[in-house]
């Protein structure tokens, strides 16, 4: 059974200024992920299954996903060239996906047009049948307007990256222009489990460090 969804909570204004660093804000909101945020992501939660990445952009986290042996498909509101990629599909609409299609969604979601981090991870709830896990700014866990509504979901992992990943404007990566490296901001993995209840568990995760979380998404 799905968890019932909490009532819609616009994101706060400044939620929408994702990237205070010297590019150029990508108008489309798609900054890339490095791998091995989601090598961490899926080792701390142990995940099995198939998942979607909604926002899915050049395939980063898709391609990991097959990498580990996730049946793993990938969709985007702007077709980027990523051969695997399904689009244009807009995740945030009621019925882009069927609701339970997946076992879990993980995905980078953009801020643009809509409610962003909220949207993905309310759309999310709907169409994963186990767990959402959304890769967030740190200071989006920390809002007096989202508080009730974080208190609504069934968030049953707080993941904080330890080490800041790069992030860097797709366009610019795709181009040439800049490369991943020396990541200048702090992200968590969010992740929302049907039927969890109670408190989130909260660890600090880093590439190459031993794991202290395990299983339960």
């Amino acid at each position: 059974m799905s968890t019932p969804l909490p009532a819609p909570l616009p994101v706060a204004k400044n939620a929408h200024n994702r990237h205070k660093t010297e590019w150029v804000h990508d108008p489309c909101d798609w900054y890339v992920e490095e791998p091995w945020c989601v090598d961490l992501l899926i080792d701390s939660l142990g995940l099995t299954g198939t998942v979607l990445d909604p926002a899915c952009g050049r395939g980063t986290i898709v391609e990991v996903c097959r990498r580990r042996g996730l049946d793993t498909t990938g969709s985007d509101l702007v077709d980027r060239g990523y051969p695997s990629c399904v689009a244009p599909v807009d995740f945030t609409l009621a019925g882009a996906w069927p609701q339970e299609s997946f076992d879990h969604v993980v995905t980078n979601p953009p801020y643009y047009r809509s409610r962003g981090t909220v949207a993905f991870l309310e759309a999310g709830l709907r169409v994963a049948r186990r767990s959402v896990s959304v890769l967030a700014p740190l200071p989006f866990l920390a809002s007096q307007s989202r508080n009730p509504w974080f208190r609504g979901l069934p968030i049953s992992h707080v993941l904080i990256l330890s080490q800041r990943p790069s992030m860097p404007p797709g366009a610019l990566l795709e181009a040439g222009a800049i490369r991943q490296a020396g990541g200048k901001e702090d992200y968590v993995w969010i992740v929302a489990s049907h039927g969890h209840r109670g408190l989130p568990v909260v660890d600090w995760v880093m590439d190459g460090a031993p794991l202290r979380v395990g299983g339960g998404a």
